[in-house]
């Protein structure tokens, strides 16, 4: 039952992603200094094919500065998904954590409002990325790589780690 409400919200979702008419002049260079990589498109198509998602959606490898949360997912014109890693970041990540990465990523697809950092909006939206990844690859996937997000003992005190990692901790356990 949970499962077919979340496939409703997300298709419902994916109807009001605004078309970008242009791609900014930041997002072009960012996207100019990556290098894709292939490793995972038979995940990225079964994703698309769940959301019926007929753009490509397209891992860039590159120098990103690890601040922004060592991914992100970019829309490009024409109707492009850029899911920009730290090429650093992504090679010290397993299999599965690479599929959680571009898993939450892609959730962000479904959750296509754009909140600022920080703001109470943004953590409920990478809680939803974060879920929407785990139906995918499991919540100790997800865990796993939200701790390589918040490597030191300090950002483990971060209350957006704080409540992610407690909501997929207590979703797991039931």
């Amino acid at each position: 039952m949970h499962l077919k409400l979340f496939n409703i919200l997300a298709i419902l979702a994916l109807s009001v992603v605004p078309a970008s008419a242009e791609i900014s002049l930041e997002n072009q260079k960012l996207i100019a200094t990556g290098i894709p990589t292939y490793e995972n498109r038979q995940f990225i198509a079964r994703i698309k094919k769940d959301l019926r998602l007929n753009v490509p959606v397209i891992v860039l490898l590159g120098p990103y500065d690890k601040k922004m949360g060592s991914a992100r997912l970019v829309d490009g014109f024409p109707r492009n998904y850029y899911i920009l890693v730290d090429k650093d970041f992504y090679r010290g990540l397993s299999d599965l954590e690479k599929r959680s990465l571009i898993g939450h990523e892609l959730g962000h697809v479904v959750f296509a409002v754009k909140p600022k950092a920080g703001d109470s909006e943004f953590v409920s939206l990478q809680i939803g990325a974060d879920l929407f990844a785990a139906r995918y690859v499991g919540f100790d996937a997800m865990i796993a790589l939200l701790n390589k997000l918040y490597p030191t003992d300090t950002s483990k005190e971060i209350p957006e780690y704080v409540l992610r990692i407690g909501i997929l901790k207590k979703l797991q356990a039931q």
